[in-house]
């Protein structure tokens, strides 16, 4: 995964650059990936000419843009939230009882798995 120096991600979610995250359902959970996004009209000068629509995802479901859960995310590229996101999806299919596919229930030590 790439390392990125924590950056300053606002209090309020709205005044937040649009991007991929992580974060976690519950403490001592796994990280799971999420992101924020907008779409709005544009004109054919490319000037937004509509209201701007907030959207946000954790873990391929959507949640309310104006408090999503576990605010303050952390900042990931796009290539982590792939991966994180093709992992879980994996491990939801193959092994049901990882800490991956169960984002909402703490990660013990005896699950963890030692590559």
């Amino acid at each position: 995964m790439t390392v990125y120096l924590e950056q300053a991600v606002p209090a309020d979610p709205i005044q937040a650059t649009p991007g991929f995250f992580k974060t976690r359902l519950i403490a001592g959970g796994p990280w799971v990936p999420a992101r924020l996004w907008y779409e709005a009209e544009r004109d054919e000068l490319g000037a937004i000419c509509d209201d701007v629509r907030f959207f946000a995802e954790i873990d391929g479901q959507p949640t309310d843009p104006f408090s999503p859960r576990g605010w303050p995310w952390r900042r990931i590229s796009v290539v982590d939230f792939q991966f994180m996101t093709a992992a879980a999806a994996w491990d939801r299919e193959y092994d049901p009882q990882s800490p991956a596919a169960n984002p909402e229930r703490p990660v013990t030590q005896s699950e963890v798995r030692i590559v």
